[in-house]
């Protein structure tokens, strides 16, 4: 029929639709049931009242009776079952939306008093226009007997105010229990389960009026239950002009009453309205903006200052701290590190003089062969100094004769150059190891700057997202997405019995709903599918209670995580 009520009962809605469609119609029906066949193809694109109560009345008893005119009032039962499911529903979301409202607002002082400052117009106005002036008229829930004085509105407008939020979230139980009750009693109806006329086995001692008349009965008796009013008697004949009058009945009398009466009762605990929450706002704004004006406009030096610094700032920190490393990296990456400067080839200059100061020396002094000098030279080249320290050592006994006759002096300038190739060495060692970790350094260094960009830019997307209407779901959904879960997880006691009781059911069917909803806002479709596929298989009445448990365990494990619920209920608080 139509995706407003739940998964379970817009499922079998439709596989109810469609059993009529197979229902046999003679040719001579079909042939005189002209303006019945358009009720029934209006009935089958737009599910209103508006079009039900038109199909109703295109019907001329007159003509007599036939298959299409009793498919019609079937199908016409059908609409009316879902609509009423569906407003209660929907006012089901509505209270849930409201009880939210009002906790909020009783477990905040700020908040209380801020209500109580919106609302002090009103409240005055009730007071005054009061012939017999009392504290109700101020608060219109406060205590029985609470005279009205100066100590009262002066040491207790708060508990007062309290007692009246109380009451708000109290009587918006009470309504929701009634609802659910009678969504439970609705989906748990048994003419859900058999349909209409033969049954499974083909016994056709049911006929199509008795289900009519059967469904008629429990829709009004449910509708009565909510409204306390048992006052439209419903004609108990299986005829067709007493379905027909049932119908219209219920359409013109019954429903139009249950719904403004739910209305009414849910009119009582609305929000306040737009004006009565903006009105010391409206009253306080213009002057504070007036001043401001008028401080800007006196310091139009220092705010043109201020707001250059601003940008040079931002300037500044995108070309210092963004675009100058960023392109250091790329740098990097193309042309490699910049190092230290020093280079293969004057490390290897440094060495073959050292090497060549060294074979002198052991030529001059020592007066070794080609050989010996040969292996002198690599001995150099691997770092052994031993035959210049030998000489050093040598001529150390007689330091002054050797400096100025000896080879002491020879000794100690190719030791310096050893130490100027062992710094070229260590410094060519700490280049490479600098070039090999340059691009780790250019990340380091950028990425404070690009941690504040991300933030910024993050904050941004999820504020331009909120213009576009960029359907992420906020914190808001993931918190009634938990509330809910965790009030069926509560409903489902193991030693309760299968089926459900409808109260239970109800409140069970009123989650889900509302849990559906909330699921609109998921970006991601594998996973609403997912969860919704959940929802549906919570939904059924017949279930057992321990798979029902089972299932709410499974959506506890998968969608904790996958939608934030921990992290959503400690940001909540």
């Amino acid at each position: 029929m139509t995706s407003r009520t739940s998964s379970y009962l817009s499922d079998r809605l439709n596989s109810l639709s469609i059993e009529l469609d197979s229902f046999p119609i003679s040719d001579k029906a079909l042939k005189n049931g002209g303006n019945i066949s358009k009720s029934l193809s209006l009935l089958v694109k737009d599910h209103s009242l508006q079009t039900a109560t038109k199909a109703l009345n295109n019907i001329n008893v007159e003509k007599g009776e036939s298959e299409l005119e009793w498919l019609l009032l079937a199908r016409v039962t059908l609409v009316l079952y879902d609509n009423i499911v569906a407003s209660l529903l929907n006012h089901a979301v509505e209270l849930n939306s409201l009880s939210n409202f009002w906790e909020r607002t009783l477990e905040s002082r700020f908040k209380s008093y801020n209500y109580l400052l919106q609302t002090l117009p009103n409240r005055a106005f009730n007071y005054a226009k009061n012939s017999h002036p009392s504290i109700h008229s101020l608060f219109p829930y406060s205590q029985v007997g609470l005279s009205l004085n100066l100590r009262t509105l002066t040491f207790e407008p708060l508990n007062l105010l309290k007692f009246e939020l109380q009451s708000h979230i109290d009587e918006i139980g009470i309504l929701k229990d009634d609802i659910a009750n009678s969504v439970g009693l609705l989906a748990s109806f048994n003419g859900l389960k058999d349909g209409f006329g033969p049954d499974n086995k083909g016994n056709t001692g049911r006929s199509l009026g008795g289900d009519l008349n059967n469904w008629i009965k429990h829709i009004k008796s449910v509708l009565n239950t909510l409204t306390k009013d048992d006052q439209v008697k419903v004609n108990e004949a299986t005829s067709f002009r007493a379905i027909l009058d049932n119908l219209k009945t219920l359409v013109e009398n019954v429903i139009p009453s249950h719904t403004a009466s739910i209305t009414r009762r849910v009119e009582v605990h609305k929000r306040p309205s737009t004006l009565t929450r903006c009105w010391p706002k409206l009253l306080i704004g213009p002057p504070v903006l007036l001043v401001i004006a008028r401080l800007v406009l006196r310091s139009q030096d220092a705010v043109k200052a201020y707001l250059r610094d601003i940008g040079e700032t931002a300037r500044g920190f995108v070309q210092s701290w963004i675009v100058e490393p960023a392109t250091h990296i790329i740098n990097t990456i193309r042309f490699g590190g910049r190092g230290l400067g020093v280079t293969e080839a004057g490390l290897e200059s440094d060495i073959a003089s050292l090497e060549r100061m060294v074979k002198d020396l052991g030529k001059e002094n020592l007066k070794l062969s080609d050989a010996q000098l040969l292996e002198l030279g690599n001995n150099v080249r691997k770092g052994d100094l031993s035959t210049v320290l030998q000489v050093y050592e040598n001529e150390m006994k007689t330091p002054f004769k050797s400096a100025l006759f000896g080879q002491l002096v020879r000794a100690l300038l190719i030791q310096i150059q050893k130490v100027k190739c062992d710094v070229d060495t260590t410094m060519t060692k700490l280049d490479a190891l600098l070039k090999s970790q340059e691009l780790t350094f250019g990340f380091v260094g950028v990425a404070p700057s690009l941690a504040i960009v991300y933030f910024v830019g993050s904050w941004f997307s999820r504020f331009l997202g909120l213009i576009v209407g960029k359907k992420e779901i906020s914190l808001k959904r993931r918190v009634e997405l938990f509330e809910c879960i965790r009030r069926i997880d509560i409903l489902l006691v193991p030693s309760l019995g299968s089926p459900l009781p409808e109260k239970t059911l109800g409140h069970l069917l009123l989650s889900t709903s509302i849990m559906r909803r909330c699921s609109l806002e998921i970006y991601n479709k594998r996973l609403r599918r997912g969860l919704v596929d959940d929802l549906n298989a919570l939904e059924v009445p017949q279930g057992d209670v321990m798979d029902k448990r089972a299932i709410v365990e499974r959506m506890w494990r998968s969608w904790g995580g996958a939608l934030d619920w921990n992290k959503a209920v400690s940001n909540a608080r």
